[in-house]
């Protein structure tokens, strides 16, 4: 990459004993979270709010004909009272049970409830459809969101060869259909949030989303003012898990606080969050595929159907993503064909796609290696790529090639060869079926991506200010791993880097989405950049003082030296401290890259633009009881390619929580609606079935088994990968691949699976 600057001694030397990199830091706001003390957007502006509610729609699928919201406007303590006519984020076409239709600002969270109740709204009620199934049929329910169909008129097809030759060349071919996996609501423990006021014709406020430059653009246009008059700050976020893209509440927050002429703040009730929160969409798979005797993939057909709710655009389509860079195959065909319903937007949870495209995906591929009479092992270890091989598609290096040693490593510890049996052949002394299963796949989250940007500052002191534009999620993105970074590249105690924003779309570069696991690397990589600019300043200036060449030296422990002789020395300190005042202050902006490499690879010269991906695997060991469908967890790896580990800590809390959403999404969690209404039915966490520390915990032992792999990758800043998506899919596919060996025969093939499910399945409920 041309436009990439050829970096400085340590920057990038893999396996330098680095000073920052890798090591343990406390997060400075852990402290503020666990004592309550960070705030959020509520907590701004106490006692001079009005507090807001939401009034939504009964029906799944309407119009409304007309609004009358004089009654409400009439009641004591409401101040301002906005519909559908006065936002345009909001629409008089329902397509689901709870969408916006009115709100309401008053001086105290009961009035503005009261008040909704007085709001009257005549409705055209139409048909809606539920279930994505019935919505293919031809002749069905329209959802609404297409003109014609509920399928999508414009599918994401890739394509790679000549599939029809690929299938004249197999010796075996199947055809199989597996699905759905149901949907389930994006449910963080933090609720939605938001507050917002007016100064002039500026509005300020504070949310909660993934994307907070993005979505300050969106208010900017709603509100009828410049971005550079629009200042909503994405603060103290929680977790986001793909749920958090765009959030209507600073818009509605904002309307409101116009027309009452004070703030107005919005704090989601937990049913609140379930109705308006995004949900998970699911997707079922058709396949056709075509193998040699020996198991070489000579083609596929794959199709997956995607429930967007009223998503015309479902994250489905990146299902693809799963086969691009995995499998040696020279002929395939993949088709995401969105599916519209009238259940909410349908968005990604935690690795968009890609659990579900894993496991769909597993059960055709398992299927056929059962037809060729070798196990699930042996057949991946057939059709993965071999090292070295460069992308399929573009002919660029891989920038790892971990996948192998990663299966390998879960197949050993999971005792897979000597444990493995024919799917429903192996019963337990205590008479519990055992199943055993293993996935593992390249994973295109994590990586290297371009469009963030980063600012940093040095102060006279030596000590640097870094103000990142991307949201804050508590794991210490922003926090511990980018300040290492950029601690790491300008040779300073990480104690020195302080972020001093993030967020906040008037005091920051953008620094993108916080989604595609890329907070550390795209944002790192930008961080890493700035850092470069200030490093460069630095080291011409320190060299005219110690009379070498600025190629001469490296930096360390707050202290630039000379490399042949690091007796001869300047700090950081005095550097910046000797600038004028005039010149002040040192500052270094960066820019993200796309991946490239950034380490010799043999056959590749540096800087060329690469494939970069993460490789992870996962393997389960499972007893299930024919009596009353239980499934009991024996024994588990789940492993993650975390290339260079920037933050251990953070690093340790991704992998391990994700092992557990995993184990949710494969036997819990699910969704369902009023079939009278349309009305979603699980609106707590004990509705939505959400795990607790009883469910995981063993009394008679941790089998919380999980291993951050050390692969240091060739793009990354300092070779790491991002992995909070990553940590996720490998072990949704493993899990319900065991629980099916177990059963043998034909697999359930809807997800979660349930002891009810279960039951059925062995013809005993």
């Amino acid at each position: 990459m041309a436009d990439l600057p050829r970096p400085l001694d340590i920057d990038f030397e893999f396996g330098n004993d680095f000073s920052v990199i890798g090591k343990p830091h406390v997060n400075y706001e852990n402290e503020k979270v666990v004592t309550g003390k960070i705030p959020f957007p509520c907590d701004h502006k106490p006692g001079a709010k009005l507090h807001a509610a939401l009034l939504g729609s009964p029906h799944a699928h309407a119009n409304i004909l007309s609004i009358d919201t004089s009654k409400a406007e009439d009641l004591e303590g409401v101040e301002a009272v906005i519909t559908y006519e006065d936002n345009s984020r909001w629409s008089p076409t329902i397509l689901v049970w709870g969408q916006e239709v009115a709100a309401v600002a008053a001086t105290d969270p009961y009035i503005a409830e009261r008040a909704l109740e007085l709001i009257e709204v005549e409705y055209e009620v139409l048909p809606f459809i539920i279930d994505a199934e019935e919505a293919m049929k031809p002749g069905a329910t329209l959802a609404g969101t297409f003109p014609d169909s509920n399928i999508s008129p414009s599918p994401r097809v890739d394509t790679r060869g000549d599939v029809e030759a690929g299938f004249a060349e197999a010796d075996v071919i199947i055809e199989e259909e597996t699905g759905w996996c149901r949907p389930h609501t994006q449910n963080t423990l933090e609720t939605c949030s938001a507050i917002a006021w007016w100064e002039g014709e500026h509005v300020f406020g504070y949310d909660q989303n993934q994307n907070p430059h993005s979505n300050n653009r969106t208010n900017a246009g709603a509100l009828g003012v410049k971005i550079n008059q629009c200042h909503f700050s994405a603060i103290s976020g929680g977790g986001g898990f793909g749920g958090g893209g765009q959030t209507n509440e600073p818009t509605t927050c904002g309307l409101l606080a116009k027309k009452a002429g004070k703030p107005v703040a919005i704090a989601r009730t937990r049913r609140l969050q379930s109705i308006k929160r995004r949900n998970h969409y699911g997707p079922k798979l058709k396949m056709k595929l075509g193998c040699k005797n020996d198991g070489t993939i000579t083609a596929f057909h794959a199709t997956w159907y995607a429930d967007g709710g009223m998503n015309a655009g479902s994250p489905g389509s990146n299902c693809w993503e799963v086969v691009d860079s995995t499998f040696e195959c020279p002929n395939f065909i993949t088709e995401v064909y969105p599916v519209a319903t009238n259940k909410g937007f349908g968005a990604g949870y935690r690795c968009l796609a890609h659990p579900e495209a894993a496991h769909t995906l597993s059960t055709v591929l398992y299927k056929m290696a059962g037809e060729l009479g070798m196990t699930p092992l042996d057949f991946l270890r057939k059709t993965f790529i071999q090292p070295g091989t460069p992308h399929q598609d573009t002919g660029q290096p891989m920038t790892n090639y971990e996948l192998r040693p990663v299966l390998e490593h879960a197949a050993e510890y999971i005792g897979y060869e000597q444990n493995y049996h024919a799917p429903g052949t192996k019963t337990l002394p205590d008479g519990r079926m055992h199943g055993i299963g293993i996935w593992s796949h390249f994973d295109r989250h994590g990586i290297c991506s371009s469009g963030r940007g980063a600012l940093i500052f040095m102060n006279t002191d030596g000590t640097c200010s870094y103000m990142n534009g991307q949201s804050n999620v508590m794991h210490g993105c922003n926090t511990v791993s980018q300040v290492a970074i950029i601690a790491e590249t300008l040779g300073v105690p990480f104690e020195d880097v302080h972020c001093a924003s993030y967020g906040d779309p008037s005091g920051g570069p953008d620094g993108g989405s916080q989604a595609g696991s890329a907070g550390a690397t795209a944002n790192g990589s930008a961080s890493q950049m700035a850092a470069l600019d200030i490093r460069q300043q630095l080291f011409a200036l320190a060299a005219e003082e110690l009379g070498v060449n600025p190629e001469d030296l490296a930096a360390r422990d707050g202290k630039i030296f000379v490399k042949s002789d690091p007796t001869k020395f300047i700090t950081h300190k005095d550097v910046a401290g000797s600038i004028p005042s005039a010149q002040r202050p040192i500052m270094g902006k960066g820019n993200s890259y796309n991946a490239a490499l950034r380490k010799p690879m043999e056959g590749y010269t540096l800087y060329e633009s690469a494939y970069h991906r993460t490789a992870i695997a996962a393997a389960f060991e499972v007893a299930v009881d024919t009596e009353t469908g239980e499934v009991e967890i024996l024994d588990m790896i789940h492993i993650c390619d975390a290339g260079r580990i920037i933050d251990p800590f953070s690093s340790d809390g991704q992998i391990s929580s994700a092992l557990w959403h995993q184990w949710s999404k494969a036997t819990l969690w699910d969704v369902h609606h009023d079939p009278q209404t349309g009305a979603l039915l699980d609106q707590t966490f004990l509705d939505m079935k959400v795990v607790t520390s009883m469910d995981i915990n063993e009394p008679d032992g941790d089998i919380n088994n999980y291993l951050l792999w050390e692969g240091v990758n060739a793009a990354g800043p300092f070779g790491m990968n991002g992995i909070g998506e990553p940590a996720s899919p490998s072990g949704y596919a493993a899990l319900m691949d065991a629980i099916n060996n177990a059963l043998g025969g034909e697999w359930i093939k809807e997800r979660p699976i349930t002891p009810i499910k279960i039951l059925k399945k062995l013809g005993k409920a």
